[in-house]
């Protein structure tokens, strides 16, 4: 914030005077690419595409919108066109001032603001050109009343019915698109999601605009089926026109309109503040398409009731105007089908029949469905309680029953900052039935899906009101939280407690939950690979800790009467801890906590303290390279990754802060050497561990993440040790003043306010649940930054954090992709039964570039040389192999001297060396020319490896 002026000086150079270099312009491709290749898994990506690759070709929604290597690199070379020109010509054709919006946001003044644009900013050309304009629209009749099955990565059950409308941006002023998703997508009774449950057929709905563009857009209904719904998909696609015909009948409803209107104006008057970043780019996007007076608030209000374009837009949800799509895997034997060369997304096709059009045209009226009943949880008052004398400003154990009682703690602040009609209330629910087994954690899990699902119709009401709740499996039991407009909190959480404390399973509703539970677990392992990775270092030490591959296998074993029962046994014996936060009197609080001894805790028996669960975080034995190698769990998965952890000690104020600033001084560099550079993957990031209460359990820490589909895990392995070699003369070099800077930006944020109420009570909550109560952590905090010195972070690096650290705790958890299985083969190779495996491993060398993956036509240019030509061609950066392979026939290189060859890769290698010349770690070049071999100690058998460890003790409240 104090530099504002400097940021916006190299901020506006990127419009005023663009390099446009060709390496720069070859690093961007490369990051494109490696985007990409993130996405290719990614079920969104892949069906945007498939809707692209369906549409109107003429029209430029048809277009691929992401780019790759190969269309941005050597289709274009192809052609002989230059892309790094191509690249200039777009700017020059498409830069002007007249097109652009430009929001800046300070603590200056608006005079001051104003002079810092004008002066950097008028460089900007108005080349006075017309906003760039499409004519035609992306579905014409011979794109629609399809019927499509598509084949997703993830597993899911999902119909979507498409309409496209001739409405866009315009319509911010009407919002008729928020009206109909309002209707169509509501859940309470009447509702189309509400009677295909009860039908057994649909998991969940939502409704609205899904695409929005300059001159049209699509509104959406995405219907989530269970396993019995894909038997009757066309008798759900009955109900929705069914509803749509309900809706022609009643005609515009004025007082619907108004509702949402009214709670629209309620949440914009009375909303969070967001991030500067994220305030100023919707700012710009609306300034974009409102006009200046609704710009900010373009995107929240209603401007106009107009029932004339509620009925047009009414009138576009008909049969003739529809695409339906079906994303199912379980359909795959249907699809004979692929399209899009960059996704190969299997699919089939047939047009809607006209029989199928006369039966939806002509459907009688459902009586089950109508309109939804007045909300209950719309707040009557929005007064601001009055605040006594000298209200503390951290939370007070307002209530706390003897040990003859069902144990119940409440904690409670009266909000005296942010001044609004809201309130935070957060429940723990604390059983150790909870979380003691990889069972128990499904069965956890199953007991608070169906209580969701039973109070769904009821909480939907809240959550359109602005109260949203949300019940979660946790270590430590059942957590609750419901947030937002204070005045109707006592009376949902009320409601809350009764269907809790009355929940009832059936068989129909059990099967329902416990193949979305099955689904949600078999998704993670098509996450990307990053994420797995990060799942698999967190089970080696955190007791306790059930992965999601120690879950899976039991969902099906699970069974009806087991959950009942376990339903009943925690609801027979638990404690509770609770927190409210807001504009709450303390009375407010003490009857709600009563309300919930009235219902909930009616004969609970009490819980002995010590039964009471305990979360561990284990100490990684120093002095080792632990490596914990996991294959990658699909079949077709492409992107290898790396989550590397390294323990700082107890999380101790100062512990906390020497982590974050070592990630403030490390993670821009480890960004550009990794990722910039090296272009090792569109993922790469250096992450400060426990910073804050609740981020880790018991420890501070620094982690490192790397994702690369182009590099084997243990390259990636070797550029982050590498990194780590080389540090330590950078951290030595770094200067004093610098230090204090990066200090000082560090004790600013800490002394910001959180910008929310949530924020500042999740905050109190992580000191209340981890039983630290250490409300002035970050004053706490600033004194440790204060008295911090560039002596004590070399003394973290060399102890702690250096490759040879004596008291390193390191721990790497490497995800090998399909392409990569041989190396993993490897790794475990030989080591069948045993908990650890010692490798003496040579690093990989340094390989220049990685602009894109071997393709099949590079494998078969080698495959057609010599052995001795092709071995040398091995170490050539990838993309001077791919332009050598597509530019010179296999048999004219394989009359080329060996050592002609040598010296034509040796000069491509020096070339791409040449780009480390900007490497803000030269020490790294000495590390390239000889890659030490280092002892990998292999983690084979998790579960076993972390019953050895000791664990880092509590940190004691009379501790901290």
């Amino acid at each position: 914030s104090d530099h504002l002026r400097e940021a916006l000086d190299r901020f506006s150079a990127f419009f005023t005077c663009p390099l446009f270099t060709q390496s720069a312009t070859d690093r961007e491709m490369n990051a494109i690419e490696s985007e990409h290749s993130k996405n290719i898994q990614n079920d969104g990506f892949r069906f945007y595409q498939f809707l692209k690759d369906t549409s109107n070709p003429d029209y430029a929604f048809s277009k691929f919108s992401t780019g790759n290597l190969v269309t941005l690199k050597e289709q274009p070379a192809a052609k002989g066109v230059d892309t790094r020109a191509e690249m200039i010509k777009h700017y020059q054709a498409y830069y002007s001032a007249n097109l652009m919006k430009l929001v800046v946001y300070g603590k200056e003044s608006n005079a001051e603001l104003q002079d810092w644009v004008k002066e950097l900013f008028l460089g900007i050309p108005n080349k006075d050109y017309a906003v760039p304009a499409f004519e035609g629209t992306a579905y014409t009749g011979q794109q629609l009343m399809k019927w499509y099955h598509i084949v997703p990565v993830k597993t899911q059950r999902t119909l979507v019915m498409h309409f496209p409308l001739d409405v866009g941006h315009e319509e911010y002023l009407t919002k008729e698109s928020r009206y109909f998703g309002h209707l169509i997508g509501h859940e309470s009774e009447g509702s189309i999601l509400y009677v295909l449950k009860e039908k057994g057929w649909a998991e969940s709905l939502c409704a609205g605009t899904g695409f929005t563009m300059n001159t049209w857009s699509l509104f959406t209904i995405d219907i989530e089926m269970t396993k019995e719904g894909l038997d009757h998909m066309e008798e759900m696609v009955d109900i929705v026109f069914q509803y749509i015909n309900m809706l022609k009948d009643a005609g515009t409803q004025e007082a619907v309109y108004a509702e949402i209107k009214n709670l629209a104006e309620m949440q914009f008057r009375y909303m969070e503040p967001s991030r500067p970043e994220h305030f100023c780019t919707d700012l710009a996007r609306s300034m974009t398409t409102a006009c200046g007076a609704h710009a900010l608030a373009a995107h929240y209000l209603f401007f106009e009731y107009s029932p004339a374009r509620i009925d047009r837009m009414l009138a576009a949800l008909r049969t003739d105007n529809m695409n339906v799509y079906v994303k199912c895997q379980e359909l795959e034997g249907t699809c004979d089908r692929t399209i899009s060369p960059w996704y190969h997304i299997k699919y089939s096709e047939r047009p809607l029949s006209a029989a199928q059009i006369a039966r939806w045209n002509g459907l009688p009226t459902n009586a089950a469905l109508h309109l939804p009943s007045t909300n209950p949880f719309i707040p009557e008052s929005m007064d601001l309680k009055p605040l006594p004398d000298n209200a503390p400003d951290h939370p007070r154990l307002i209530h706390e029953t003897p040990a003859t009682e069902p144990g119940v703690r409440l904690w409670f602040q009266q909000d005296n900052h942010y001044l609004k009609p809201k309130a935070t209330t957060l429940w723990a629910l604390l059983t150790p039935l909870g979380y003691c087994s990889p069972r128990h954690r499904v069965l956890n899990r199953l007991m608070c899906m169906v209580v969701m699902e039973r109070l769904n119709a009821l909480s939907y009401h809240a959550s359109v009101a602005n109260l949203q709740y949300a019940l979660a499996p946790s270590f430590e039991g059942l957590n609750i939280i419901v947030t937002g407009f204070n005045d109707k909190v006592g009376v949902f959480m009320k409601e809350v407690f009764t269907y809790l404390k009355n929940v009832q399973v059936d068989d129909a509703l059990f099967l329902v939950m416990r193949d979305q539970l099955k689904k949600m677990l078999e998704n993670f392992f098509k996450e990307q690979a990053y994420q797995i990775a990060m799942e698999g270092t967190k089970v080696c030490f955190m007791t306790p800790r059930w992965g999601f591959a120690d879950t899976l296998p039991i969902v099906d074993q699970v069974t009806l009467p087991e959950l009942q029962q376990h339903i009943a046994l925690v609801l027979q014996q638990f404690s509770v801890e609770a927190y409210f936060q807001g504009n709450l009197l303390e009375a407010d609080a003490l009857q709600i906590m009563a309300d919930a001894k009235a219902t909930l805790l009616q004969g609970v028996l009490p819980m002995p303290s010590n039964q009471l669960p305990c979360v561990r975080e284990g100490k990684i034995p120093k002095g080792r390279e632990w490596v914990r190698p996991l294959p990658c769990p699909t079949a077709d998965g492409t992107n290898s990754a790396l989550h590397m952890t390294m323990q700082v000690g107890l999380r101790t104020p100062r512990a906390q802060v020497l982590s974050q600033v070592f990630t403030s001084v490390t993670q821009s560099i480890f960004f550009t050497q990794l990722r910039t550079l090296e272009s090792l993957g569109y993922i790469v990031a250096m992450i400060g561990n426990g910073s804050e209460p609740g981020r880790a359990v018991g420890t501070a820490g620094v982690s490192c993440i790397v994702q690369s589909a182009t590099h084997d895990p243990l390259y990636l392995y070797a550029r982050v040790y590498g990194f780590f070699e080389a540090l330590g003369p950078y951290l030595e070099e770094y200067k004093e003043a610098d230090f204090k800077e990066v200090v000082a930006s560090l004790i600013a944020k800490k002394r910001e306010k959180p910008k929310t109420l949530d924020d500042d009570a999740g905050r109190k909550w992580a000191e209340i649940q981890e039983e630290q109560y250490m409300w002035d952590r970050r004053e706490r905090q600033i004194k440790e930054l204060e008295g911090l010195t560039k002596a004590d972070l070399l003394e973290l690096y060399r102890s702690r954090l250096a490759n040879d650290a004596p008291k390193r705790r390191r721990l790497t958890t490497l995800i090998f992709a399909s392409q990569h299985q041989a190396l993993y083969d490897d790794a475990v190779r030989d080591a069948e039964g045993s908990v650890v495996k010692r490798a003496a491993t040579r690093l990989p060398e340094y390989r220049a570039s990685n602009s894109a993956a071997r393709t099949p036509e590079v494998e078969a240019f080698l495959a057609a040389l010599p052995a001795e030509i092709a071995a040398v061609l091995q170490k050539m950066p990838a993309d001077g192999l791919q332009e050598l392979a597509g530019g010179v026939p296999a048999e004219e290189l394989a009359a080329v001297p060996v050592e002609a060859v040598q010296e034509m890769v040796d000069a491509k290698v020096q070339e791409g060396a040449e780009g480390l010349a900007k490497s803000p770690l030269p020490a790294i070049e000495k590390y390239n020319a000889a890659p030490p071999e280092v002892e990998l100690a292999y983690i084979l058998d998790a579960g076993r490896w972390k019953q050895t460890l000791k664990t880092f003790p509590a940190l004691m409240p009379a501790q901290a």
